[in-house]
């Protein structure tokens, strides 16, 4: 399987060459992994995504771990620098920009500290990897999944803040449930929070209430208010980042993976062998996929199964592309005239 597009299958190969060829065995200081967000690591999506990274991190290489949650950026550099005052080796920073300044400082002055950093671009030291999570071809799988299982003809979506990644999403659903039905009416919601339930189960409401009988969410805690109003209606919700099957197992039919986990263990692994030769990577979509259907599975017809894995195929081939804007699939953009 890739896990990074263009990306290491060598390199993966030279690593597994490099790790079982020795001709004495070594024996390597424990690793100690950090997380550090400005959110919370139960909250589902995002934030979640990355404490279940940290969890694979110690599971696959017995790495000692820590992890700071509601971190305030003007409290981050002093917790980097104890982070490597106390000999930890990688931090995975989740939060997009909320501390890049913080991350450049220390890195100069602590060049063994590893800076892992999901959903990040800057790329100026070598102790600083990005890597991009998530493909587009997933939430586009969701959409056709979406469209395929509405009776309504009618689905939604609820994200939090518009930002560049969330509406690209949004696009690839939108696109996706298209190419399955063109016909399909799609009701489109920023609820610009991530951390109101209330707010979610309102906007859920409002969007069952027009007959949408499925809703896609990506908007952290905001997203249990869905969830919650979608199970007391009796619809079908789709999450994404991680599984979020089990925050409402009746109702959550499956979610749009990120692959976070897969991520920073292979730049981890990467790192341990010959090394990291960007400075950015993206999740190739080989390496991410829609979730299980768990219980709600016997619901998915056969046909839409079938329909699904040509699709993936196809994404896979490079024959189907999927857009990344509103402009690109004729639909105006949430943020046009603010």
């Amino acid at each position: 399987m890739r896990l990074f597009r263009n990306a290491l299958a060598v390199a993966a190969l030279a690593w597994g060459a490099a790790a079982g060829g020795a001709s004495r065995p070594r024996v390597a200081a424990p690793l100690k992994v950090a997380l550090v967000m400005p959110g919370r690591a139960s909250e589902p999506g995002y934030y979640n995504a990355g404490f279940k990274a940290l969890i694979a991190a110690r599971a696959q290489f017995g790495a000692e771990i820590k992890f700071v949650e509601s971190l305030k950026a003007t409290d981050a550099e002093q917790v980097f620098r104890v982070l490597g005052d106390e000999g930890f080796n990688y931090v995975i920073v989740m939060g997009g920009g909320n501390y890049d300044d913080q991350v450049r400082d220390v890195a100069d002055d602590y060049p063994h500290l590893k800076f892992i950093v999901v959903s990040g671009a800057f790329t100026r030291l070598p102790n600083i990897v990005s890597v991009r999570t998530g493909n587009a071809g997933v939430p586009y799988l969701a959409g056709v999944l979406m469209a395929g299982m509405s009776k309504t003809g009618k689905i939604g979506l609820i994200g939090a803040r518009a930002t560049p990644p969330a509406m690209a999403d949004h696009v690839a659903v939108i696109a996706g449930a298209r190419q399955l039905r063109p016909d399909i009416v799609v009701q489109d919601i920023y609820t610009e929070a991530y951390d109101n339930p209330a707010l979610g189960k309102e906007a859920a409401l409002a969007l069952i209430d027009q007959g949408v009988d499925l809703i896609f969410t990506n908007a952290g805690t905001t997203s249990f208010g869905v969830f919650e109003a979608a199970h007391e209606r009796r619809v079908l919700a789709v999450g994404a980042a991680t599984d979020q099957n089990e925050c409402c197992p009746d109702t959550v039919l499956t979610s749009a993976l990120y692959g976070t986990d897969a991520a920073v263990v292979g730049l981890i692994a990467l790192d341990r062998g010959p090394g990291w030769q960007d400075r950015v990577y993206t999740v190739d979509f080989a390496a991410v996929d829609l979730a299980p259907f768990h219980t709600l599975g016997p619901r998915v017809p056969a046909a839409l199964r079938s329909r699904l894995a040509d699709v993936r195929r196809q994404l896979s081939d490079g024959q189907l592309k999927v857009p990344g804007t509103y402009d690109a699939i004729a639909v105006r953009s949430p943020l046009a005239g603010k």
